[in-house]
């Protein structure tokens, strides 16, 4: 992360608001950040308006809040492996469901992310898409058994698990009837 642009880190002639992560200052448009986000329209307008220039949002992690600005933004970074976990997270946090659609798009056809993620991901986000997607992936017992071998396995939940038996059943039934 430590090659990431911050264009956000001084004032340009598109910024009119000041978001203060990890005790740093990140210059950004309040009209862009509202356009994308409910959460962020919120803030700078209707009855619960924040009236100051500038606002510190607790919680977020300032180099990833970077990149994920970077994101958000056009033609400034891609989403990857390596940032989809927090670009999702803030995406949700934020309620950017135009994100949040890019980064399940990311992830269906990424090959550097595991089924096992992409399935913890799209239970988490509630990403119908990438679940069947990931299921869909499965064309063989052994396709399920093999994803018992991937470190996020333990922590797959149970939801998750109960759709992985179901789709075992349903593989097992169709190799039994050929």
């Amino acid at each position: 992360m430590a090659d990431v642009p911050n264009p956000f880190a001084a004032p340009t002639q598109f910024s009119n608001f000041v978001l203060i992560v990890e005790g740093k200052k990140l210059h950004v448009n309040k009209e862009y950040l509202s356009m994308h986000s409910p959460v962020f329209a919120g803030m700078f307008s209707g009855e619960f308006a924040v009236n100051e220039e500038e606002v510190e949002i607790k919680d977020i992690v300032y180099e990833e809040f970077v990149e994920f600005l970077n994101v958000i933004h056009p033609s400034l970074s891609p989403i990857t492996a390596s940032n989809v976990k927090y670009v999702l997270r803030y995406a949700a946090q934020f309620q950017m469901e135009g994100v949040m659609d890019k980064a399940e798009e990311f992830l269906k056809s990424a090959r550097n992310v595991n089924t096992a993620r992409k399935l913890l991901f799209a239970y988490m986000y509630h990403l119908d898409s990438l679940k069947q997607h990931c299921l869909d992936s499965f064309r063989s017992v052994e396709d399920i058994f093999a994803l018992q071998n991937h470190l996020e396995y333990p922590i797959l939940t149970e939801p998750i698990k109960l759709l992985l038996f179901d789709k075992l059943m349903a593989l097992g039934e169709r190799s039994g009837r050929h």
